[in-house]
């Protein structure tokens, strides 16, 4: 958990758009005796303007949102449908479009 947190945190310079999902239960922590990493975890991670924390259903509408947007045939033209920002990656650079925002690439 602690070398992947750092890959994260520092990510190489092709994987500028991550995710870092966690899935568990605080009764497991418990039971493997994992609370001190998941503390020390957090603290690592923890409040970092440039990381969306989200729950699943936040997640699952974004993916909904990106999967949404709706572009020419020639994909220089972009529209967002949703009521979410949806980032994307063109041309090495993070664009984000807005809600019922059409942008031209």
């Amino acid at each position: 958990l602690q070398s992947l947190s750092e890959t994260f945190l520092n990510p190489p310079s092709y994987a500028s758009l991550q995710l870092f999902y966690i899935w568990g239960h605080s009764f497991e922590f418990e039971r493997e005796h994992t609370w001190e990493m998941m503390e020390a975890f957090c603290e690592k991670v923890g409040q970092k303007d440039f990381v969306w924390y989200a729950t699943n259903i936040e997640i699952k509408e974004y993916i909904e949102a990106a999967r949404g947007l709706i572009t020419t045939a020639k994909q220089d033209v972009i529209y967002n449908p949703s009521a979410l920002d949806v980032y994307i990656e063109y041309q090495d650079e993070v664009k984000v479009i807005h809600p019922a925002q059409t942008v031209k690439l």
